[in-house]
């Protein structure tokens, strides 16, 4: 089977439509004495493939043995076994795929005059797609799960699965198919402590039970997981050991973690990128540190990266923050004292793409070269030199909150901006309720609607007095003080604390530890921030209430939360961007938060399967395994009261990820191909859509899409991008 190259794009088509377009063009022109394009071979198994697709399994007697023709075509069919019909269809349109790429340009399909509608209807803005171009379209299939029913099997599964055909649109032609399933019964509540309420505008208690008591630590979230490193204990030791707080279990835990451990320290920073938590400096006996380490949070393993040129100063108690793919560094001490606010830049992806936890090695971005420490030329008057300050992420902005200088504290009526993408400082006058000065506080930026923002500060102290109050800045420059919610108790409220971690993850500021005047603390706070007003239902383009499993509304911190089930060794961070960029035209306020191994821990998400790597082997076992993860997840969600602390409790949508790698007999050899399936779905309702992107041929000994790499290269990531954009329209 010889394979040919597209001229150019197909149209979007669906299933069953695109099998029986491709059936007319097989059993026409394709299967014609004149065609010099396919052998006997290629011949019986599309005839084999058909009479599989529209009748299923050969249940037909075995053809007399004088009929060698008729005999080649029933054992040709009987080698089939028991696919299903629908992976029958996607095979036999990937066998004509691979004999005629352009065979959807038959004039008598009546396809070629409906080309140009269809690539217009596609999202031609996005540059990926534009730059690298599109092989082959998207399956589209409308399902209606329903979580009560019972989980489908490897192999023959998906039988509740309604295959919709597309439109020009690439919607699904006809009606909308049966109505929402019964809510599921939800099981019991596990035994235990009950899960704390998540106040929306006000602050929760999260558990501590093996939380660590530390105080100058940092931490960063990846995913549904929060990581804390460093820091000094109760009794003014440096801390040791990684710990990590599972966002949907609300359990701390202190995993084993490969590589080389970077050495203990405090005042150091932690950002996210990706699946990694680049971590540098900090203070450490008498001295301070000038190193940079790398977290692999899919491996679980430290790493040095090799780095080119001379790193900053070494120095602690500085701010960072990662925008535009690079790590900003502002300011710090040193045993010398306050260091100027120089300004330090790092290019992440040349870090990310490159750092193994096996090796530790970089390769630079995309040059062959390792990343450099960059010492930033900015225009404009830069801040004052000082310390303990904060970095903040406001778009293409770095915001720089408070700290202490030779001066006393920083005031925050105004502030410092870095514009990131013209190099330039900027000041800003602030209005409203402007917080005392401080320093050794905790700041975090959280995105509002219209990817806007509001910066959260908590804590922090100036000379003898700590801080316990919480303001918020918004896109207007104008602060506002947060009294708390009148269901919380004082016991939830927290103490004045210096030195305490704050990140975000789901709406929630998240405050770990600190320094109090009891000592060190090991408290965890969540604060629900505000949305805007509450909108529709669950999955339109505006979400921010649903009812929870006890029959009441409980207010969402965000708008659209959205968690991505992936399986194990599959490149979590680089799928959730994928889905963060496809759907954020599809829903207001967006954010997606990828869960890795399948779902929330050992639940009935997991399974063998994805332990094993979670790659499907066939088209129908690839829905089955995506089908199961979801409803496990539903159910999960069903179990948890609407107002837990638990980010499922907080998703309105779950979505899963599963790679598929099937084989494709041609010739008499075997050609393997992979292609990656989406699901959708709302929580609320059990109404559900899955995708599939189109198929590339891989080597038999790789798997597909990446799998074992940190990222999806260029040419997955288009077709990812596409499938998620054929789902967003059917759904």
């Amino acid at each position: 089977m010889a394979e040919k190259k597209p001229s150019s794009d197909p149209p979007v088509l669906g299933y069953p439509e695109k099998f029986e377009l491709a059936l007319r063009y097989g059993q026409g022109p394709l299967s014609s004495s004149a065609s010099s394009t396919t052998t006997d071979s290629d011949r019986l198994l599309l005839d084999a493939l058909s009479k599989q697709a529209l009748h299923g399994a050969c249940k037909e007697p075995r053809p007399s043995i004088f009929d060698a023709v008729a005999r080649a075509r029933h054992f040709a069919w009987v080698e089939l076994g028991n696919r299903s019909t629908m992976e029958a269809m996607f095979m036999y349109v990937q066998a004509v795929e691979v004999l005629e790429p352009d065979w959807w340009r038959w004039p008598e399909l009546g396809l070629v005059a409906e080309t140009d509608d269809a690539s217009a209807a596609a999202e031609t803005a996005d540059p990926l797609a534009a730059a690298a171009g599109l092989a082959s379209p998207c399956a589209n299939v409308t399902t209606r799960p329903s979580a009560s029913s019972r989980p489908p099997s490897a192999r023959g599964g998906a039988g509740h699965v309604r295959i919709s055909p597309l439109d020009e649109f690439g919607s699904p032609s006809g009606a909308a198919a049966t109505a929402a399933p019964a809510p599921a019964p939800a099981p019991a509540a596990a035994a235990g402590k009950p899960r704390q309420k998540l106040l929306v505008g006000g602050w929760t208690e999260l558990e501590v039970e093996g939380a660590p008591a530390r105080y100058r630590h940092s931490c960063s979230v990846v995913g549904a997981r929060l990581f804390l490193y460093g820091g000094r204990s109760n009794t003014g030791r440096l801390a040791t050991g990684l710990h990590v707080l599972d966002l949907l279990t609300g359990k701390w835990s202190a995993p084993a973690v490969g590589g080389t451990e970077p050495a203990t320290r405090w005042g150091h920073s932690m950002n996210a990128y990706r699946q990694w938590v680049v971590l540098f400096g900090g203070h450490r006996g008498r001295g301070c540190l000038g190193d940079t380490a790398v977290l692999d949070t899919q491996s679980m393993a430290w790493a040095i990266p090799v780095l080119r040129g001379a790193p900053p100063p070494a120095r602690g108690n500085h701010a960072a923050a990662v925008c535009m793919e690079r790590l900003w560094l502002f300011g710090g001490d040193a045993p010398a004292g306050t260091l100027p606010m120089d300004v330090w830049s790092l290019p992440l992806r040349g870090v990310g793409e490159s750092v193994t936890a096996a090796k530790g090695v970089t390769a630079g971005e995309g040059s062959g070269r390792p990343p450099e420490w960059e010492r930033a030329r900015v225009n404009g008057t830069p801040p004052p030199p000082c310390h303990d300050h904060t970095a903040t992420t406001c778009g293409s902005r770095v915001l720089l909150l408070g700290g202490s200088s030779a001066d006393g504290y920083v005031g925050l009526s105004t502030l410092s901006i870095l514009n990131v993408d013209q190099l330039s400082w900027a000041l800003v006058r602030t209005s409203g309720a402007v917080p005392r000065p401080r320093a050794g506080h905790g700041a975090a930026a959280v995105q509002t609607e219209a990817r806007g923002w509001d910066v959260y500060l908590f804590g922090g102290g100036a000379s003898a007095a700590g801080f316990d109050d919480l303001h918020v800045l918004d896109e207007a420059w104008n602060w506002k003080k947060l009294d708390g919610s009148p269901g919380e108790s004082r016991g939830q409220r927290p103490a004045a604390t210096e030195g305490a971690a704050v990140a975000v993850s789901g709406g929630m500021l998240l405050v770990c530890g600190g320094y109090t005047a009891a000592g060190a603390t090991r408290a965890c706070l969540a604060w629900g921030c505000e949305s805007a007003p509450s909108g529709a239902a669950a999955g339109s383009r505006v979400v921010a209430e649903r009812r929870g499993a006890g029959g009441r509304v409980a207010s969402s911190p965000v708008k659209t939360l959205l968690l991505l089930s992936v399986p194990e060794h599959v490149p979590s961070q680089a799928h959730a961007q994928a889905a963060q960029a496809a759907l954020m035209h599809g829903f207001t306020e967006l954010q997606v938060v990828a869960l890795n191994g399948g779902g929330a821990g050992s639940g009935p998400a997991g399974g063998e399967t994805e332990r094993s790597g979670g790659e499907a082997t066939s088209q129908e076992q690839a829905l089955a395994m995506l089908q199961h993860r979801l409803e496990a997840l539903q159910l999960q969600w069903r179990a948890l009261d609407g107002s837990s602390t638990s980010l499922l409790a907080q998703a309105q949508l779950v979505a899963g990820i599963q790679p598929c790698r099937y084989t494709l007999m041609a010739a008499g050899r075997p050609r393997v191909f992979g292609t990656v399936w989406i699901g959708l779905m709302d929580l609320a309702t059990g109404r559900s859509s899955v995708a599939a992107s189109a198929s590339r041929e891989v080597p038999a000994a790789v798997s597909s899409w990446g799998r074992a790499a940190a990222e999806l290269d260029a040419e997955s990531a288009v077709l990812v991008t596409q499938a998620w954009r054929a789902l967003i329209k059917s759904w």
